[in-house]
């Protein structure tokens, strides 16, 4: 019920809801942590407890509002529409899962378990431009729809204008970081960490490619080519 409620505030663009329900369930899992893990030493099981009790609790909460701001009632037409429309998601996050899990493993086996440490240190450089990303996408893709729905006229414009400012901001981003990345890994690890810097450069230009996946499946989804989704998802 989590997941749908966030989805809910994100269309409707009610930005203080949806902060509060991404924060609030963040700092009561942060919480739980303390306690369990640093006060009561569960260690593992600590953490465990904490996600259960962290979604049961804001599962309860989301369930709660979903029955005040959504009619429940049953429509067998719209029933199958949905699902017409949501079943090739299933595919499109299997690839996903796939895609990423498949870059670690690959290292692992082809290269050495030395080199798989120094990726993982490039890729958690790397991940706080798909986080810009991701945040980027959460944000822009409710208001896509709106201007797609109901501002035809102007949508076009707003669209194109608001694409290039976005490739523009995420080139001189990728740029930045693979510049000094080299500084970057020196500030954040050691100098036995410093072949990283090329999994970084690599890494940020497939972030690149995955911001015009981002956009590329918002058309898709707006013109409801859900077929195409998985396939666009794996190339």
């Amino acid at each position: 019920p989590s997941r749908i409620i966030i989805q809910y505030f994100r269309v409707k663009e009610k930005v203080k809801y949806y902060l509060a329900i991404n924060i609030g369930y963040t700092l009561c899992f942060v919480l739980l942590n303390i306690v369990f893990i640093l006060g009561l030493k569960y260690g593992v099981n600590g953490y465990i407890y904490s996600l259960l009790i962290s979604n049961l609790l804001f599962g309860l909460i989301s369930f709660i509002i979903i029955l005040n701001v959504v009619s429940v009632n049953f429509n067998k037409n719209n029933m199958y529409k949905a699902l017409k429309f949501s079943w090739p998601f299933i595919p499109h996050d299997i690839s996903n899962i796939i895609l990423r899990s498949f870059d670690v493993l690959f290292v692992s086996q082809y290269i050495s378990f030395e080199m798989t440490g120094k990726y993982s240190l490039a890729w958690r450089v790397v991940s706080i431009i798909e986080i810009l990303l991701v945040s980027f996408n959460n944000t822009w893709n409710p208001i896509f729809m709106r201007l797609a729905i109901y501002s035809k006229m102007k949508a076009k414009l707003i669209i194109s204008k608001i694409t290039t400012v976005y490739f523009i901001g995420l080139t001189s981003i990728i740029l930045f970081v693979s510049a000094f990345s080299k500084q970057i890994i020196l500030i954040i690890a050691n100098d036995e960490y410093i072949e990283a810097e090329l999994f970084i450069a690599i890494l940020s230009v497939g972030l690149l490619f995955k911001g015009g996946y981002f956009l590329t499946t918002q058309h898709l989804i707006f013109k409801k080519r859900m077929r195409a989704l998985p396939i666009a998802t794996i190339t």
